[in-house]
C-alpha cells in the first residue's frame, strides 16, 4: 500500500517514500525454449541462403565445363550432327532422345552443336617423296615405242635381225677390229673395191637386215661400226656408200643413201643418218664402188663390221 503524507503547503499530499518496482521474474522455461527457437530459425535460414549461393555459382560454372569436345585445343574433330525439322528433337549416333527434356537437362545450361572440325586424313601433312596429284583434265604421256638392234659380222643372228654376206674370192679377206658389244665377237671383213667411185660390183653382196616389231611407222636412227685393224687400208671408203630399203632383202626402191667416211672414223661408232619407214622392216646394202689405185689408196678396201638401228614409233 502506497503512504502518503501532507505536503508542506498543507493543501496537499505527497507520497511518504519514492515508489520501486518490484523485481522482475526470472526467466521460466517457456522463455528458453522461445530463445532456443529463434536461434534455430537463424541458423536454417543461414544454410538456406549458403544453399541458394552455391546452387547459382553450379549454374554459371557448369555450362563452360560442359563445353563440346571440338572447342577445346586438341581434341578430336567432332561429328557433324544433321539439322533438325523444327521442333524433332535432336539425337547423337547410338543415343536415344525423349520428346521432353529432363530437368536436370534444363538445368545445366544451353546445348552447344558441335561444328565440323578438320579431318585428320585431310589436315595430313603429305609424305616426303609422295608425287603431286595430276591437275583435273590432263592425261599421263603414252611411252614411246621403239625398237633398237645390232647386226653384224660375228653377231648372233636372231628373228628381227641378221646379216649376209655373198661373192667371197681371194681378194676378200678377215680380221679383227670389229664391234665386240651385243654378243659381237669382234670380228671384221675386208671387201675389195670396184676401182671406180660410181659403178658396183653386183656379185658382191653385204646386208644387214632388220624387223622393228612394234615400230611399223617411223624413223629409223642408222649408225656404222667402222673396224679398226691397225691398217688404213683395210677400212678405207672415202666414203663408203650405204642404201637403205623398205625390205629384209636389200630389193625394191632405194629409201635413203648414206655415206660414212672410214678413214676417219677406223675403230668407232659413225652416225650415217636417219631414214622413214612404213613397213616394220628395214635392210641397208654397202656397195662396193670405190677407188682402189693411186697414191696411198692402191689395195684400199672396204671395212665391214656392225651395224645399229634405234627406231621410233611416229
Amino acid at each position: 500500500m502506497t503512504e502518503l503524507e501532507p505536503d508542506d503547503s498543507g493543501d496537499g499530499f505527497r507520497l511518504a517514500r519514492p515508489y520501486q518496482l518490484p523485481d522482475a521474474a526470472p526467466p521460466g522455461p517457456r522463455h528458453r525454449r522461445l530463445a532456443g527457437s529463434l536461434a534455430r530459425s537463424r541458423q536454417v535460414l543461414l544454410l538456406a541462403g549458403l544453399a541458394v549461393v552455391l546452387v547459382v555459382v553450379a549454374a554459371v560454372l557448369l555450362p563452360r565445363q560442359q563445353q563440346p569436345a571440338a572447342d577445346q585445343p586438341g581434341a578430336p574433330a567432332a561429328v557433324a550432327l544433321p539439322t533438325p525439322d523444327a521442333g524433332e528433337p535432336v539425337s547423337l549416333p547410338g543415343t536415344a532422345v525423349s520428346a521432353s527434356p529432363s530437368p536436370a537437362a534444363t538445368t545445366a545450361g544451353p546445348v552447344r552443336t558441335p561444328t565440323r572440325g578438320p579431318s585428320p586424313a585431310a589436315s595430313a601433312t603429305p609424305r616426303p617423296g609422295a608425287s603431286s596429284p595430276r591437275p583435273a583434265g590432263t592425261s599421263p604421256k603414252p611411252v614411246p615405242v621403239t625398237f633398237t638392234a645390232v647386226a653384224g659380222e660375228s653377231c648372233p643372228g636372231q628373228a628381227d635381225r641378221g646379216f649376209r654376206r655373198s661373192g667371197w674370192a681371194s681378194d676378200w679377206y678377215g680380221g679383227g677390229g670389229g664391234w665386240s658389244g651385243d654378243g659381237c665377237g669382234g670380228a671384221s671383213v675386208s671387201v675389195p673395191m670396184t676401182g671406180s667411185a660410181t659403178a658396183d660390183d653386183a656379185d658382191n653382196v653385204v646386208v644387214w637386215w632388220f624387223r622393228t616389231g612394234p615400230v611399223t611407222r617411223g624413223t629409223c636412227a642408222v649408225s656404222v661400226h667402222v673396224p679398226g685393224t691397225g691398217h688404213p687400208l683395210d677400212s678405207a671408203g672415202k666414203p663408203a656408200h650405204y642404201q637403205v630399203y623398205g625390205s629384209t632383202d636389200a630389193t625394191g626402191a632405194v629409201l635413203a643413201t648414206l655415206d660414212v667416211d672410214q678413214t676417219a672414223n677406223q675403230g668407232r661408232w659413225v652416225s650415217a643418218g636417219s631414214v622413214a619407214i612404213t613397213g616394220g622392216q628395214l635392210s641397208v646394202r654397202m656397195t662396193t664402188r670405190g677407188v682402189d689405185w693411186g697414191p696411198g689408196r692402191d689395195g684400199a678396201h672396204l671395212g665391214v663390221s656392225a651395224l645399229k638401228v634405234s627406231c621410233k614409233a611416229a
